[in-house]
C-alpha cells in the first residue's frame, strides 16, 4: 500500500509540475521542490525515490524540453520529503556557447555527493547547486 500511494503521489505531482513552476524564476522552482519531511514518506529508500520519479516523468507531455529539470525538481522534492538531503546541481553544456544559438543547461540530483538521479555529461561545466555548497 505504501509503494502504491508513493507511486500515485509521484504520478500526480508529475503532471501538476509544470503548472506549478510555469516561470523561468529559479527562486520559485526551487521554493517548490524545498519542502520539510513529511512523515508517511520516512524511511523510503532514496533509490526506491530515484525509480519512481524517473518512472513518473517517462512520457513527458509538458516540459519535454527540460525534462532533466522536472527529473531533479520532483527527485529533490520527493527526497525532502522522505527526510535525506538532496543537492540539485546544474550545468551548461560549453558546446552550445560556440553553436551560436542558446545556451543548454542541464541539472541532476545528487545525494552524498553521488549522482542519484541523472549525471553531468562531458563537456559540461558546474554552474551552481541548490542549496548552495558552505565551505
Amino acid at each position: 500500500m505504501h509503494r502504491a500511494l508513493l507511486r500515485a503521489e509521484l504520478w500526480l505531482e508529475a503532471r501538476r509540475l509544470p503548472f506549478r513552476v510555469a516561470t523561468d524564476d529559479l527562486s520559485i522552482c526551487h521554493a517548490y521542490a524545498n519542502v520539510g519531511p513529511v512523515p508517511r514518506w520516512q524511511g523510503v529508500a532514496p533509490e526506491t525515490i530515484a525509480h519512481w520519479v524517473r518512472r513518473a516523468c517517462k512520457h513527458p507531455i509538458l516540459m519535454r524540453q527540460r525534462r532533466c529539470f522536472r527529473l531533479g525538481l520532483l527527485g529533490f522534492r520527493f527526497l525532502r520529503m522522505a527526510g535525506h538531503q538532496p543537492e540539485l546541481r546544474y550545468a551548461l553544456e560549453q558546446s552550445s556557447l560556440t553553436q551560436g544559438g542558446v545556451a543548454r543547461t542541464h541539472c541532476w540530483v545528487c545525494l552524498n555527493g553521488q549522482p542519484l538521479i541523472g549525471t553531468k555529461g562531458p563537456g559540461m561545466v558546474d554552474l551552481v547547486s541548490y542549496p548552495a555548497q558552505t565551505a
